[in-house]
Parts: structure tokens; C-alpha cells; sequence
């Protein structure tokens, strides 16, 4: 007989095949179980040879491995309830005392998987994900090997591309800034214009015009690095920490901690790539630069993490005076120890983790420290509990092979991030979390049911080690551990693949044919003279609510004072053409860059209070922006905007039937679909929108 066995995930399944001459049995179910058997007869041994051979390759190329023959496994007894005391138990002598309880049965051995060994479950268990992360130093040990120098040609084509993003976001007004960024883009300057200037150029291209603005820092050093050098690079970028942008840019979006600084994050990748000479020759830059300020002291320790210097700023850092980049440059326990009460929450928050990518932070944080980092990223509990902050920490968690790191997995176990990084630890450490699992499981209420779902899951991939854990326990974990176990190995067989029914096989949605996309015949733009309101409709518009406090401040405002205001202004708010005269409207929507965030409501004051006078503004905005501009598009009764409805309609709704995205998403696509449709012929929507 052959036995074969796959082990992956929450799976684990033995299948085994005897041939004896013109028939073969085949086995199969869970690991631990007897599973069920089938036969079946062959006309010639060959042919039953043949049938074999190609079962076997079917599970080999499904991930089976084969573990040897030998006979199907008995099945496993579930433990028997212990049988109550005798009296001659009760004259015991006195170290066992005769009223406490007989302790549960330790679980069944069973067949199981290979565990990893015990003593590979302590340390650092680093994984693919974490060393993909890691910004890596010079001698790394764990960090995958960064990306090769772009080309200058290349690199100056991004850098390009987002200079010119910036240079349009920049106001008239700011004529001193326009300037070098338009001869920069003239001259095609992808040769060094010294070190100033470069600078300047640089936190133009960090600076964001808006929160999700493009950034082309780390091009920026590649261009820098390949055309004079990564010590220039380095000085560069050290400046514009400081220096520039212009104060005229400096802002939230500027702010050290609202900018990932992509360029600190390449510059340390391409100094890892870096010859001795051009390395010695960056550091020299930096400890030069240094004496600008604290973002330049801290990103030299960022990239130096070795240097003579990271000492003092480790310090500065401890005292509150450092910038937290610093944190990639701590190498020791006890700087470890005097940090965490300090900074407990801001690694993982979104204010602390905004300036590197959170995890690329915490990772290289472990690579330095190793499994000091624990009772640090254990105290850092996310103060805004984002999706990214809360998996970010338990992925870290998991790698960390210690009781501390689990432990705070288990008592956050509740959220599906922690769920996940558990199983993630348990395929690494199997015998730590299931000890830690135990006590867990035997509270009782909503959590005590989600940790056993999560120790069963465990358990169905090493059963082996539940007898081997038991002995670590209290009472009460042993009683939890020794049920689950034995209701893991009671659970039923799965069927074989063969013996699944054809149409289960295959997710029947997968072969519907999609829905006909319907045509959408637009009518040729005809333009108002004026705005056509349902009966009741514009005071039901001037009713809604709206975040006003910049309209009520400019409620006494004269035309003469308005004018001055736009004129000096580098761009005006959105929600200031609420109350702005009708004579400098246009003036004013000319210097609107963003709508602006829950502008729905500001759009329906705008229409009500202008009229006519907002209709060319939707058209330029609604190509762009159709969720905000077409719901107000109604009162206007025309259709000058029908191709922008059109558009819109392709990309919100599945042939103008089925609106994708979530709740909020589909209720503004029927939004869109009822302003569109007096405009645009031949739409037959489905039932999910009418």
C-alpha cells in the first residue's frame, strides 16, 4: 500500500492506494482518522496498473506527498470521562487530597504532520513578507536586494511628469516658485544644477498639493545618484528636509509627519549598493549636513544606522527631541526599554507610521534589534485602529517567536487580523500558541467560542501536539484542549475529489453569460437660459446643512473685500462659491483646485444660490468628478451634460445595469442614473438600481 498525505492551511489528508492485481482499494479522509475506502475491478491487471499510476499522478500534481506505506490507521478513541473516585482513592496519602477533582485525560496521540522543532519556535521567525520590507543597511542580514539604479533618462521621465503636476497645482500668484520649476522642465535638467537648487526640486516633488498627490522622491535620488553621485544625493536630500520647499509650499501635506519621504527610503537602498569610496563619501556629506536641524539629524541616522553619530540622536529621541525615523536606527534593549512607554501607539498609528510605510518601519526595526523589539511593539497598540495599523502589528507579532508576542495576538483575537496572524505564528510555533490558545478557550462567553474556533483549526493541522502540550496546562486548558482535539478528530471525512458531483466541481455563476451591456444614445447638447426647479425644490436645496464656518466668517464681506481675497489667494475653498458675489464667481471657481471632502452638500448651496451661472464649471468638473456633479445635475433639465452622465454610467454601473462597489458606492450610482436619465435614451436599467 502507498500512503500520501497533504498538509496546508486548516487541511490536513491522508490518501492511500493498494493494487492487487486487477483491483486496487483506495483510503482517504482527515490525518488521525480511518477515513472510508473504495474499490474497484479491472478487466487486466494492466489496466488497473494504469488506472493506479494515474490516480497517483493526479495527488502528486495536486501537492500530495507520498510517507511510506504500511496499513489504513486505526481509527482514534475520543478520551473516556474519568470514572469517579473509589475508596480506596480517598485514603490516598495526604500530598493527593482526597475531594480535588481527578484531572482530565490528556488528549489521544495521533498521526500528524511534521511540526517544526521545538527549539526552532524562539527568536525572530522571519518571513517573505517581512524581509521584502526591510529598508536594508550594509551587512544586512535579512532584506531581499533592492532594485537596480534606474537609467537617467528613465528616472527623469517621472520626475518630469510629477513637476509638471506640481507646477500646475502652484497658484499664479507664486510667480518666485513657477519659475526654476518651469526652466527645470525646459531644460530637460536631468544633470545636477547644484546642490540648492536640487533641493528645492526635491521638496517640490515631496511636497503634496494634496493628501494622495504622486510622489517622485526616490527617482529623484536615482537621477541624482547616476548622474553626479549618491554623496550629492545625500546632501540634497538632507537639505530639503530642512530647507525647502519654499516656506510658500510648507504645509499639512509638507508637515514630517504627513509625507512618506520615498526619497529618504531609496536613498538608503542605493547607499546599501553603494562602492566603499561613494559610501564614505555620503556619510561625510550627511555628517556635514547635519547641523540644519532635527528631520536632518534624524534622517542621517536613518541612513546610517551605524554611524558614530546615532548614538546622540537615539538620546535626543528618548529625551523627546528626535524624529521617530530614529527608531530604524536602535539597535539596544535598554533603548528599546526607555522608548516604549514614550512612544507606545504612535508606531503603528496613523499620526507615528506616516512618515515610512508602517511595516517597511517595524520591519526593519526588527531586523536591527531582533527579539528586543518585543515588549516595544507589544505596547504599541494602535491609538486609530485602521485596518493596515492593526495587521501591520500582527504581522509583526507573529514573526516574533516569544510568550509576550503571542500572547498579545490572543488578547486581541477578536479582530480578524490578530485571527490571522495566530495561524500564521501557529505553522511556526505551533506548541507556543496552542498553550497560549488553551487558557484563552476556557473563559466563557462570544470570545471563549472564537479562540476554540481558532485552537480547532490549529489542531486539525498538528493533532500530534496536543498530547505533547497537555502537561504545560492548568486544569481548566487541559479540560478545553483534551475536547477539542477529540472533537477535531471525530469531525467527518472528506469526500475525494472523484466522488464530488460535476456541478459542484464548478461554481455555476462562473459559465452565466454576462448581462448585454445596454447603449446609451446621447442627444446633442442643448444649453439652458436658466435653472428649471421642481415646485418646492430650491427651498428643499437651501435647507441642507453644510459645513458653513468659512461662510458664515465671510458673511459681512463687501465685493471690494471678496476681490482682494481671490486675488492674493493661491486657491480658493470650495465651499467659500457658496457666498461669493455673483459678479466674481467665475473669478473664484478659476482658483477652486478640490472640491473638497463631503462636498455633496456645498454642490446643492452652489446650484441653489448661482443658478445658471455653475453650469460651465460642472461640465469641466463632472468628467473627473461625475460622483459630486451628477446628483445636482437635475435642475437644469437640459442636456449639456448627457456625455459626462454617459460616462459616468459606464464606469459606476455594469452596462448601465449593475452598480459596483460598496453600499455608499451603489447608492450614488442610482443617484446618477436618475439625474441621467431624462438625458440619455435607450437605458434600461435592471431591478438593482430602479
Amino acid at each position: 500500500m502507498r500512503r500520501f498525505e497533504f498538509v496546508e492551511g486548516t487541511s490536513s489528508k491522508f490518501w492511500c492506494i493498494d493494487l492487487q492485481g486487477t483491483s486496487f482499494t483506495v483510503t482517504f479522509g482527515r490525518i488521525g482518522t480511518a477515513g472510508q475506502s473504495q474499490s474497484k475491478t479491472f478487466a487486466t491487471p494492466e489496466k488497473a496498473r494504469a488506472e493506479h499510476d494515474k490516480l497517483v499522478a493526479e495527488k502528486v500534481k495536486k501537492g500530495y506527498s507520498e510517507v511510506g506505506g504500511g496499513t489504513t490507521p486505526a481509527p482514534v478513541a475520543a478520551p473516556k470521562a474519568p470514572k469517579p473516585p473509589t475508596k480506596k482513592a480517598e485514603a490516598a496519602p495526604p500530598e493527593t487530597p482526597a475531594a480535588a477533582p481527578t484531572p482530565p485525560a490528556p488528549p489521544p496521540a495521533a498521526s500528524t504532520h511534521a511540526a517544526p522543532d521545538a527549539a526552532s519556535e524562539d527568536g525572530v521567525l522571519w518571513t517573505e513578507a517581512l524581509e521584502k520590507d526591510v529598508v536594508p543597511r550594509r551587512g544586512s542580514a535579512h532584506c531581499r536586494p533592492p532594485p537596480a539604479l534606474k537609467p537617467a533618462r528613465k528616472s527623469w521621465g517621472r520626475v518630469k511628469e510629477v513637476l509638471s503636476e506640481r507646477h500646475a497645482a502652484i497658484g499664479e500668484v507664486q510667480q518666485d516658485l513657477r519659475k526654476p520649476i518651469a526652466l527645470s522642465l525646459a531644460q530637460e535638467m536631468f544633470a545636477s544644477g547644484g546642490a540648492e537648487k536640487d533641493a528645492f526640486l526635491l521638496g517640490v516633488l515631496e511636497w503634496r498639493p494634496r493628501w494622495d498627490s504622486p510622489s517622485a522622491g526616490a527617482e529623484y535620488m536615482d537621477l541624482l545618484t547616476s548622474t553626479v553621485g549618491v554623496h550629492h544625493a545625500a546632501e540634497v536630500l538632507l537639505r530639503a528636509l530642512e530647507d525647502g520647499p519654499p516656506g510658500d509650499l510648507k504645509g499639512h501635506h509638507m508637515s514630517a509627519h504627513h509625507t512618506k519621504l520615498d526619497a529618504l527610503v531609496r536613498l538608503r537602498e542605493l547607499l546599501f549598493s553603494a562602492d566603499e569610496p561613494a559610501f564614505e563619501a555620503a556619510q561625510n556629506a550627511a555628517e556635514g549636513q547635519r547641523k540644519r536641524g532635527r528631520m536632518a539629524r534624524s534622517a542621517s541616522s536613518f541612513l546610517f544606522p551605524d554611524a558614530p553619530w546615532v548614538g546622540d540622536d537615539v538620546a535626543a529621541l528618548i529625551a523627546g527631541n528626535g524624529h521617530i525615523v530614529t527608531l530604524a536606527a536602535v539597535t539596544r534593549r535598554e533603548d528599546f526599554a526607555a522608548l516604549a512607554p514614550l512612544l507606545a501607539g504612535n508606531l503603528f498609528s496613523q499620526w507615528g507610521g506616516a512618515d515610512l510605510e508602517r511595516y517597511t518601519l517595524a520591519a526593519t526595526i526588527l531586523e536591527h534589534a531582533g527579539i528586543a523589539v518585543a515588549p516595544f511593539v507589544v505596547a504599541a497598540v494602535p491609538q486609530y485602529a485602521t485596518t493596515e495599523a492593526a495587521r501591520d502589528r500582527a504581522a509583526v507579532l507573529a514573526a516574533l517567536g516569544c510568550d509576550e508576542a503571542v500572547a498579545a495576538l490572543v488578547l486581541d483575537v477578536e479582530q480578524r487580523e490578530a485571527q490571522a496572524a495566530l495561524m500564521d505564528a501557529a505553522r511556526r510555533q505551533p506548541r507556543r500558541v496552542i498553550r497560549l490558545l488553551a487558557p484563552r478557550a476556557a473563559q466563557r462567553g462570544k470570545v471563549a467560542d472564537t479562540v476554540q474556533g481558532v485552537l480547532g483549526a490549529v489542531l486539525r493541522q498538528y493533532p500530534g501536539l496536543a498530547a505533547e502540550v497537555f502537561p504545560t496546562l492548568e486544569a481548566d486548558g487541559q479540560r478545553v484542549l483534551s475536547a477539542i482535539a477529540s472533537a477535531s478528530a471525530d469531525e467527518g471525512n472528506e469526500a475525494s475529489p472523484e466522488n464530488v458531483p460535476a456541478f459542484l466541481q464548478r461554481a455555476p455563476w462562473l459559465d452565466r453569460p454576462r448581462p448585454r451591456a445596454v447603449s446609451l444614445t446621447v442627444e446633442a447638447p442643448r444649453l439652458p437660459d436658466e435653472v428649471k426647479w421642481n415646485p418646492g425644490e430650491k427651498e428643499q436645496w437651501a435647507a441642507v446643512p453644510f459645513w458653513d464656518y468659512q461662510v458664515r466668517d465671510r458673511a459681512s464681506w463687501k465685493v471690494e473685500d471678496w476681490k482682494k481675497h481671490i486675488a492674493v489667494a493661491s486657491k480658493v475653498p470650495f465651499v467659500e462659491v457658496v457666498s461669493c458675489p455673483p459678479e466674481l464667481l467665475n473669478s473664484a471657481l478659476a482658483k477652486v483646485t478640490d472640491l473638497g471632502w463631503n462636498s455633496a452638500p456645498t454642490m446643492t448651496r452652489a446650484v441653489e444660490r448661482h443658478g445658471i451661472a455653475m453650469l460651465p464649471f460642472l461640465q469641466s468638473r463632472a468628467a473627473s468628478e461625475p460622483s459630486e456633479v451628477v446628483p445636482v445635475a437635475g435642475p437644469y433639465a437640459c442636456t449639456a451634460l448627457a456625455p459626462v452622465m454617459a460616462d459616468a454610467l459606464a464606469t459606476n454601473v455594469d452596462g448601465g445595469q449593475k452598480p459596483r462597489g460598496n453600499g455608499a458606492e451603489r447608492v450614488r450610482a442610482r443617484e446618477m442614473f436618475t439625474a441621467a436619465r431624462p438625458m440619455v435614451k435607450g437605458l434600461r436599467p435592471g431591478p438593482e438600481i430602479e
